[in-house]
């Protein structure tokens, strides 16, 4: 059991705690004994509910042994005894004598009963005491208290029997175990009646059987108060057909016995609630026998039955359901020792966990309840049903894909890899695989099998050979190498490996294309401009991206109606040369080529301040950087300085021809070319575009040209050790197989 955050084994030796009281090292439930004197004989707590029994006069302090305590003459001869178990405890008075039978206190025994939480009275059903708690719920309970005497038999064989010799020569020894509490073969018995009458609890002992000259002593009296709630069991007994054997603490019988004329059968109630929707491969019922009539083994049958309770009788038996097994056995004598018997209940389990049954009651009968020595004893407390069973993985949750979609509508998914993920859990350890399954209509097109964790998450990556462009349906499930969980959910998505077969326009009345020079007209300097961003004739465009030579940043204009045009406003910062960059991408993802547009920003009214080197009107900075090329770093307005729009390098002579003549040339390419594919939208098809040169160290270092060619030097282009100053920018072709974001 847990204790202090620790595992420790069950021990209820008892002891005396520093109070004074009797309690047992370590057990299941909470107890405590009288320690002697006034005060509660016994406590006991269960879910935060407490039931008290108190003895009407003062106790002796009790001697300890093992887990009985006993309280040496509560009255002349008469000794009490306390006994704790793992999950309970038992009370006995022990009558030593005729004399002490005599006296006056035992024609009715009375105990005050004492409750937190709970409230006593009689069972409607069989007349015992019930102790239940607001809810209904019977937390403690007592069967039909009983007391015996020391009467006990040894039964002889049957003739030719192995073991007949043997009980012959011992014939009159005790057959029954030694323990006091339960009650010897042979021993003369009676039940008591009990009635609570307020809070007093009082039980009247048999006074034919307490006093008769046949008696044998000591007598023992078992009150039998026990606790409710537990796996249960009873015990019917046709010489006492109306008596309930509910939980009783004796051992329970089968059979017929012949020194009393009694025929016994017993039924116990097992929790299968734990086993509801798994796979039973075996099931075993398991209870210690403790007694039979000879060494000889006899049958015993068990049997499927159906419920018990406090009021199971003899003339209130469940009905018999189905023979689940038989076993021959002979147990608990001293040439036989008691021993465990084992019954095959598989075929039960597997009722009760195909049909979510939460207990299943079974039932020993004697093969032939005619035949005395078919007759035995078994402790119901070492009752077991060990099955070995598995269950199915749940089924999988948490299903998605990678890229991105929903499961139930679905979603686009662009030229690129596709993942699908789900969650794998199985209550059970051991090795797992997941199963994922893709269709394209009805056909499928994709079953693959990974190994699988227990709860985490599973991802298997589809080649793409197996999703070109369509609608796909997918689901997955779980597998533990016996059983399958369900089908997960079924999930969509859609491939789009075609990527926008033009790249976008750029067009602006304000700023209109400077590609074959400075046009007639333009917007000028620190003005704005409305520059409009169109499909080109691609159907599918769903969103526009643009950056220009000034802002580096990748502006978006999302959520655009397939195939329209949207306008953006921009502000050159200079007078001089600017370049617009646009990308378009479709609803898959995929994204076009880039265009460029050049265009001219005449010089404002106003004359540059001191410092502006772009003629945007923040002062910026020149720098010479380690190969002594001449930088320049364009000014925020906020004290900082762009390193990212700035940083452009000029164009460091190169010397060409015999004749040492040097030429200044600058190439550059807008765009990083790549082959990755979505998120960064690349295409398949190869494209070339024109663009001015002028772009910034930086830029170059961001977006390196994958090819460049160097063109013809326009009209006007010198050789020398200066470069011309001219108004038209030198032109690089820039080769790209994809270019990309």
């Amino acid at each position: 059991m847990l204790r202090a955050g620790a595992w420790v084994a069950t021990d209820p030796t008892l002891q005396f705690a520093t109070d004074g009281k009797v309690v047992p090292k370590t057990s299941a439930v909470s107890m405590a004994f009288s320690g002697g004197g006034t005060g509660a004989l016994l406590t006991g707590v269960k879910d935060g509910r407490t039931l008290s029994l108190t003895w009407d006069k003062a106790l002796p302090k009790p001697t300890l042994a093992a887990n009985v305590a006993t309280y040496t003459n509560v009255l002349p001869d008469v000794d009490l005894q306390l006994k704790a178990e793992v999950e309970g405890f038992s009370q006995l008075l022990v009558v030593k004598t005729a004399a002490a039978a005599r006296h006056p206190d035992l024609a009715t025994l009375k105990f005050k009963l004492g409750t937190v939480g709970l409230s006593v009275s009689a069972d409607p059903a069989t007349g015992m005491p019930s102790a239940v708690n607001p809810a209904g719920q019977k937390v403690f309970t007592a069967s039909a208290p009983m007391m015996w005497d020391s009467t006990t038999t040894g039964a002889p064989a049957p003739a030719g029997s192995a073991g007949a010799g043997a009980l012959a020569a011992g014939e009159g020894a005790a057959g029954a175990p030694s323990d006091v509490f339960l009650m010897p073969s042979g021993a003369k018995e009676a039940q008591m009646p009990t009635t609570v009458a307020g809070d007093t609890l009082e039980i009247k002992p048999d006074q034919a059987l307490l006093t008769a000259a046949g008696t044998k002593y000591p007598v023992y009296i078992d009150p039998s108060v026990v606790w409710g709630d537990r796996q249960n069991w009873s015990w019917a007994y046709r010489s006492w057909p109306n008596n309930s054997y509910w939980n009783t603490k004796e051992d329970v019988r089968v059979g017929y016995e012949s020194d009393t004329n009694g025929l016994s059968r017993s039924f116990f109630q097992l929790n299968t609630a734990n086993i509801k929707g798994v796979q039973v491969s075996k099931s075993t019922f398991r209870i210690r026998e403790t007694w039979s009539w000879s060494c000889t083994p006899t049958p015993v049958e068990l049997w499927s039955t159906g419920p018990i309770s406090s009021a199971t009788t003899w003339n209130r038996q469940p009905g018999k359901g189905t023979k689940l097994d038989t076993v021959t056995a002979a147990k608990g004598r001293a040439e036989c020792a008691a021993g465990e018997l084992e019954f095959d209940a598989t075929a039960v389990a597997r009722e009760s966990a195909a049909k979510g049954w939460n207990s299943v009651t079974l039932g020993l009968y004697a093969s032939n309840e005619s035949d005395r020595y078919q007759w035995k004893r078994f402790d119901p407390k070492t009752m077991t049903l060990e099955t070995e069973y598995n269950n199915p993985p749940a089924t999988p949750s948490g299903l998605g894909t990678r890229p991105t979609t929903g499961c139930a509508f679905g979603g686009a998914i662009g030229n690129t890899t596709v993942s699908l993920y789900a969650n794998i859990t199985d209550s059970d350890a051991g090795a797992l695989s997941a199963q994922f399954q893709v269709f394209r209509g009805d056909a499928m097109v994709a079953d693959e099998w990974i190994p699988a964790l227990r709860d985490r998450v599973s991802t298997v990556v589809i080649p793409d050979a197996k999703l070109p462009s369509g609608n796909y349906t997918w689901r997955v499930r779980a597998y533990d190498q016996s059983l399958y969980s369900g089908w997960s959910e079924t999930c969509s998505f859609s491939v789009d490996r075609d990527r926008p077969s033009k790249a976008p326009r750029i067009s602006s009345t304000d700023f209109p294309d400077g590609s074959r020079g400075w046009p007639a007209t333009t917007g000028k300097a620190r003005t704005p401009g409305s520059f409009t961003l169109s499909a080109n004739g691609v159907s599918d465009v769903v969103w526009y991206g643009y950056h220009t030579d000034w802002d580096p940043e990748v502006k978006s204009v999302p959520r655009l109606v397939s195939g329209l045009s949207a306008i953006i406003k921009l502000t050159p910062p200079g007078a001089g040369p600017h370049f617009v960059y646009a990308v378009s991408q479709d609803k898959a993802g995929n994204r076009s080529d880039t265009t460029a547009h050049l265009f001219y920003a005449g010089r404002s009214a106003a004359r540059d301040q001191a410092g502006d080197l772009n003629g945007d009107g923040n002062s910026d900075i020149w720098s010479n950087d380690s190969f002594g090329s001449l930088l320049t770093y364009a000014g925020q307005g906020n004290s900082k300085f762009s390193t990212t729009n700035g940083g452009a390098k000029f164009g460091t002579p190169r010397t060409t021809g015999s004749g040492g003549v040097r030429t200044a040339t600058t190439t550059w390419s807008p765009w990083k070319p790549t082959r990755s594919r979505r998120p960064t939208g690349c295409g398949p098809t190869p494209t070339t575009a024109s663009v001015a040169s002028g772009r910034t160290a930086a830029e170059r270092s961001r977006w390196p040209a994958r090819t460049t060619r160097q063109a013809a030097a326009p009209t006007g282009t010198t050789t020398g050790r200066e470069p011309p100053r001219s108004s038209t920018p030198v032109i690089s072709t820039v080769t790209a197989d994809r270019t990309c974001w």
